[in-house]
């Protein structure tokens, strides 16, 4: 499968069901603002960046997030989310929200997914290759975004894919090598190509 930043797809399933990383990233960063509740990302990575880590994830679910992280954006010419440290942003973003629950329900919610891909897989996600996790996830993923209230699991999945692309665009990483770094812009241009692989331009480096 090809890198989910240009296209998530799999083997057999290429053609509709493709997401520029453009529409990627604009897309996460209006839905995460209704996940910010804990705080902006800016906050959870100074965090991050001064030592501080989630308590309360099992290792269960670290380890399913973390090999969603690296599916979702791998490492490629630039450092994909699990390099980045997207994984210790969502434990700590998840964990510093306000409701009691979330860390009980977000777990929870992990298990049902990660049992769901566990049978279309028919091995543990965390478990399976590269390759074998792209091809399981990708019709799954169809699934809960097409059809989110079908199953309850399922709006936990869009918040944990969304929540990937939020911290990873709002890392070092993400903002810096990912995106094109440039402070302060140059000249204005009103009308110029645009080359299809083109990176989009970012003024954070955290």
């Amino acid at each position: 499968m090809d890198d989910l930043r240009t296209r998530i797809d799999a083997p057999g399933l290429r053609g509709p069901y493709a997401i520029s990383r453009r529409s990627l990233l604009a897309g996460s960063l209006a839905a995460g603002a209704s996940l910010m509740a804990s705080g902006d990302p800016a906050v959870i990575w100074s965090r991050l960046a001064a030592g501080e880590r989630a308590t309360g994830f099992s290792e269960v679910s670290r380890a399913f997030v973390d090999a969603f992280c690296d599916t979702f954006i791998p490492d490629t010419d630039t450092p994909g989310a699990k390099s980045a440290g997207v994984p210790q942003f969502i434990e700590l973003l998840i964990t510093s929200t306000p409701h009691a629950s979330a860390v009980t329900e977000f777990e929870a919610n992990i298990a049902l997914i990660s049992r769901d891909l566990e049978e279309r897989g028919h091995a543990p996600f965390a478990q399976l290759t590269p390759p074998q996790r792209e091809t399981v996830l990708a019709p799954f993923d169809h699934a809960a975004i097409t059809a989110t209230s079908e199953k309850p699991y399922y709006g936990t999945y869009v918040s944990l894919r969304v929540l990937t692309a939020l911290g990873y665009y709002t890392s070092r990483e993400g903002a810096s090598e990912e995106l094109r770094y440039e402070p302060v812009p140059g000249r204005y241009d009103a009308d110029i190509p645009m080359d299809p692989a083109a990176r989009a331009f970012s003024n954070t480096n955290v």
